[in-house]
């Protein structure tokens, strides 16, 4: 792709993905390329590029859950029998955070103040890159499974009351930019005529899903009682005694807040909840 005027500023050439070659001043219904940005971002200049995406609408057949967390980033649960739940790795967002922490401490105490910003434009890259990585997995798994509708849990400023422990875990959920995972996986999800809904989770963590429970509404009136209890990091206890993955039992919760129980017991006879798997972008 070339820009006119490129070479005054020392413009390179752009290469894109989105079309082989397009004619110089196309007309916009026949255009495939529709508008090129430069948007500052501190000490430098993103170039964003809008083209068309030519897809194929998707019918809503199944339905599909995410949590989203530090060490998993992302939890996928299906309502769709034999679909093993998809832990989305997120240590490698807490491991470029703590480096950045880390380099950050050392540049103030040297005094180097311009380092610092540049050491901000590279993690705000990885972390992006990062991202867009994790909302594609996410949406080639609904594709695979012919999955038509996303369910997304989120609580309307939940980062500015967060209590999960301790003030390091806080701050370490905090820097996990949560909002523009959702935003990717929701345009992504979108062009191929998937529905995305966000809606809140409170009281996900703490309901079985595997014995039903009722999930109350944030200060909503009326006792709470649950059947089972997380009984340490990652693994939730149901009142019979069997063992899920907590972030497995949020996301199932999420999805029953969304579409009711019809599904539920036929998925946990299948046993597949059981057996999740580890995915790493």
């Amino acid at each position: 792709m070339h820009l006119s005027g490129a070479k005054d500023i020392g413009l390179k050439p752009v290469r894109v993905m989105c079309c082989d070659n397009q004619p110089f001043n196309e007309q916009a219904d026949n255009s495939i390329v529709q508008d090129i940005r430069f948007v500052p971002k501190g000490q430098c200049y993103f170039i964003e590029v809008v083209y068309k995406l030519r897809g194929s609408e998707k019918s809503v057949l199944l339905h599909k859950s995410n949590v989203i967390g530090i060490d998993n980033l992302a939890t996928i649960v299906s309502n769709q029998h034999g679909v093993s739940p998809v832990l989305m790795n997120g240590k490698l967002i807490k491991s470029i955070n703590n480096r950045y922490n880390r380099d950050q401490a050392i540049l103030q105490s040297l005094g180097k103040g311009k380092h610092i910003k540049a050491k901000s434009i590279k993690r705000y890259n990885w972390i992006n890159d990062h991202l867009h990585k994790v909302s594609r997995r996410i949406l080639d798994v609904c594709l695979e499974t012919d999955t038509g509708k996303i369910v997304i849990g989120h609580n309307k400023d939940w980062k500015q009351s967060i209590h999960i422990g301790n003030k390091v875990d806080n701050q370490k959920f905090v820097s996990i930019p949560h909002a523009e995972l959702i935003k990717k996986i929701q345009y992504k999800a979108e062009a191929h005529g998937i529905e995305v809904v966000v809606r809140e989770e409170s009281y996900t963590s703490k309901a079985s899903a595997i014995d039903l429970d009722v999930i109350p509404t944030y200060q909503d009136p009326g006792e709470r009682i649950f059947s089972g209890r997380r009984i340490k990091r990652g693994l939730y206890k149901a009142s019979s005694g069997k063992l899920i993955n907590a972030d497995e039992n949020s996301a199932l919760n999420i999805l029953r807040k969304e579409i009711g129980n019809a599904f539920a017991k036929g998925l946990f006879d299948s046993g597949c909840v059981f057996q999740p798997m580890r995915a790493t972008c």
